[in-house]
């Protein structure tokens, strides 16, 4: 509707000045210009419109072609009537005058045709590559998503044998570490299945799974591993895309911590700004290695954030003083559309 006004205003605005335009020349006289000039121009308006709500198999071009010698022809008929002038008298007596209004009615009336025909081939193109760029983000997200979980179908194997062959080590050794070990592995597998089925998860969710991962190699690594998990209860229900927070822990301990010889410690915290999620992951392990390249779990990550964001959010790396590296995340603060589920309490 509102494009159908639009375009009606500018059509009355177009007869005006074709009608000044005659006016101007001499052709006619100021109330037969502008009643000759609406009278076609909305004739051929109102014809082009019909043909094309009619769906004229020969498609929108030939609609105008049609429209513009027809409806200059009914304008030229209807402008007589109402002016109360004899057109076949007319014609015999001035056919100079009349061959000059039809000439120069066809004329404008072709402008005008060919603008508005151009401009919605313009508007058509501009909606199609609006629709093509909605495409390519979807099939990006889609992208990044089976690669998230090509990832996460590479590692859970390797991360569950490793789990696996320590319960084993452990149950002779110690069978209270080895049964602790399996009670988190056991919390560990089912919060990924949850998370890989539901397509969507929480803060709380996610470090539940974090906090089963570290209590894992807290077992295997002994003293060497201490964590700490600081997120308010209020943050635990906003919405976290699954897979951001394990691949910067499991960073932290693989390329950090277990590397070196002494203790170290992982923190995870979440906090707020403004309206911005912000979770940071610190380890105390041995830093940033200037040669090092990003590994493929990193790199999927920082692509995700761009991926669910559209830009707006952000991974960060740098220096955790005195010694390790700190990871910041963030991304716009907003519910989880999940189904909760009961969270345990986070060490």
């Amino acid at each position: 509707m509102r494009n159908f006004t639009t375009r009606l205003l500018l059509t009355l605005l177009y007869n005006t000045a074709v009608a000044f335009f005659f006016v101007f020349i001499g052709v006619n006289d100021l109330r037969s210009a502008l009643v000759f000039s609406h009278a076609i121009g909305l004739s051929i308006f109102a014809l082009a419109r019909a043909l094309r709500g009619g769906r004229v198999p020969a498609g929108r071009g030939w609609s105008l072609a049609v429209a513009v010698p027809i409806g200059t022809a009914a304008g030229v008929l209807i402008a007589s009537l109402l002016l109360g002038i004899d057109l076949t008298r007319s014609i015999s007596a001035h056919p100079q005058f009349i061959a000059t209004v039809l000439g120069g009615s066809l004329t404008f009336g072709a402008g005008a045709s060919y603008y508005f025909h151009a401009r919605a081939l313009a508007v058509e193109a501009e909606v199609r590559h609006r629709e093509q760029t909605l495409q390519r983000v979807v099939d990006e997200q889609r992208l990044t998503e089976a690669n998230l979980k090509l990832l996460q179908a590479q590692i859970e194997p390797h991360f569950l044998f490793n789990t696996l062959s320590n319960v084993i080590n452990l149950i002779d050794v110690s069978p209270a570490q080895a049964r602790r070990m399996l009670v988190n592995l056991t919390t560990y597998l089912r919060a990924s299945l949850q998370r890989t089925r539901a397509g969507a998860t929480s803060l709380g969710e996610e470090l539940e799974l974090v906090r089963a991962y570290l209590e894992i190699q807290s077992v295997r690594m002994g003293e060497r591993l201490s964590y700490s998990i600081d997120a308010p209860m209020e943050l635990l229900g906003l919405a976290l895309p699954p897979l951001l927070i394990q691949p910067l822990v499991e960073n932290a301990i693989r390329h950090g911590l277990e590397p070196k010889a002494s203790a170290g410690k992982v923190e995870i915290s979440a906090r707020l700004d403004g309206r911005q999620l912000v979770v940071r992951v610190k380890d105390t392990g041995l830093g940033i290695d200037e040669n090092m390249v990003p590994g493929v779990g990193l790199a999927n990550v920082r692509a995700r954030i761009q991926a669910v964001s559209g830009g707006a959010g952000s991974l960060v790396i740098q220096p955790n003083h005195p010694t390790g590296v700190c990871v910041q995340v963030s991304l716009a603060a907003t519910q989880c559309d999940a189904p909760a589920r009961r969270l345990r309490e986070l060490a």
